[in-house]
């Protein structure tokens, strides 16, 4: 059993290692542990900040989504919320996490799902009017997104224009296939240049 000088120090370091990741992970996109591991942190803060409320503060990290915006970026509103996952390690966490998605929607029944696995990319939006790509944005804060056309024109799996001449949102992953990433980090590293981080 912890005691709550224990459970305060504790709460403290963990809060203060979570911001450091957060920010390696959104802001320099250069994770230094993996996602399980921070997965563990979060929790164990979780935990202690449900056993001790004492120390909960109004801004806790716990209750933060990750946040892709940097500073001076141009950014565009989401037309529709533009929602994180969240983890589960159990089928437990799996039911409370649709059970919250009922519960925010008003729904008052299970939802319906389909199930993938999980492809661990960047979040983009894309946003499509008159079948033409009007602009892609990150998932920023999940309401904001930072502006990224320019980037995703350049990935030729993402089509420029579509059959649907209505407004339309498309979400997605952007990610490398493991050999790509495996071959331009081999070709950075040739020419002496930083290697990328993850996929």
């Amino acid at each position: 059993m912890v005691d709550k000088f224990e459970a305060e120090s504790r709460i403290i370091e963990l809060r203060k290692k979570i911001k450091y990741y957060n920010d390696l992970y959104y802001r320099f996109a250069e994770p230094e542990i993996s996602d399980y591991e921070y997965d563990r942190l979060l929790k164990e803060l979780e935990v202690l900040e449900s056993e001790f409320p004492q120390f909960v503060e109004s801004k806790s990290v716990t209750a933060e989504v990750g946040n892709d915006l940097t500073e001076d970026s141009k950014t565009i509103p989401h037309k529709e919320r533009m929602y994180s996952l969240d983890n589960g390690y159990s089928l437990e966490e799996v039911r409370a996490f649709l059970d919250k998605i009922a519960f925010e929607f008003n729904w008052g029944m299970f939802p319906e799902v389909t199930l993938e696995h999980k492809i661990d990319g960047f979040s983009v939006n894309l946003f499509y009017n008159k079948g033409r790509l009007q602009y892609a944005t990150t998932r920023g804060d999940g309401y904001v997104g930072e502006v990224i056309t320019r980037n995703v024109q350049t990935i030729i799996s993402i089509p420029q224009s579509i059959k649907w001449h209505e407004p339309i949102e498309v979400r997605g992953e952007i990610y490398l296939p493991i050999k790509e990433f495996i071959r331009i980090n081999e070709e950075r590293a040739s020419a002496g240049e930083k290697l990328f981080a993850n996929p």
